[in-house]
């Protein structure tokens, strides 16, 4: 329950009750505690729990608790678009993870800019990312996957000491028509391949 400071401000409160007996018979005592700094904790652990602590994303649990949830037909259909961010391993390992972090940072930054609002942007792994895209039709998965490369080729030209590089993969599918594991595998698959053609470009160049 809430109770009200001065000025109008609710707050949450506790509310016990006690029973006391004198002599003169007995009483009933309401307790009421203040639990603001409970409340905000249990948000904070919440929030904790659900989110990746560097980039602020959702994390894995999250990303597959969502997954879950399709599976239920919420969704009349679903795009997901499956990302790796390419040589984070070397960055790490040559100029260090505080390198290798900021790159996942502004990474992050730039999917989830180019995704729709409602869109649930997860870091699911040490370089990976991913993304469910609710009610969304090819052409504009297709239309998102291409912004995001497109940015990610922009801040590599004004950033050319350390440029991004990012391989993706999507799928999209009526949820009536294919099962949610299905169109992971899809579009973790296809981000495969392109990972390889990448490295392969890489290694050639």
């Amino acid at each position: 329950m809430v109770a009200l400071r001065q000025g109008g401000i609710e707050f949450p409160v506790e509310l016990s009750f006690a029973t006391w007996r004198t002599r003169q018979g007995s009483f009933l005592t309401a307790i009421i505690r203040d639990i603001s700094e409970r409340k905000k904790a249990e948000r904070q652990l919440k929030y904790l729990s659900f989110h990746d602590p560097l980039t602020g994303l959702y994390n894995r649990a999250y990303f597959e608790e969502e997954m879950n949830r399709l599976k239920k037909g919420r969704y009349r259909s679903v795009g997901l678009i499956m990302a790796d961010v390419d040589g984070l391993k070397l960055i790490n390992d040559t100029m260090g993870h505080k390198t290798g972090d900021g790159l996942l940072v502004v990474m992050a930054g730039i999917i989830k800019d180019n995704c729709r609002l409602g869109d649930m942007v997860a870091r699911i792994g040490g370089d990976e990312f991913a993304v469910l895209l609710p009610n969304c039709e090819k052409p504009l998965v297709e239309a998102i996957c291409q912004r995001i490369k497109e940015t990610t080729r922009q801040y590599s030209q004004q950033n050319p000491e350390l440029p991004l590089s990012l391989s993706m993969g999507f799928a999209v599918r009526r949820l009536e028509e294919t099962d949610i594991d299905e169109i992971y595998r899809e579009a973790d698959n296809y981000m495969y391949r392109e990972k390889v053609k990448n490295h392969d470009v890489l290694v050639k160049g």
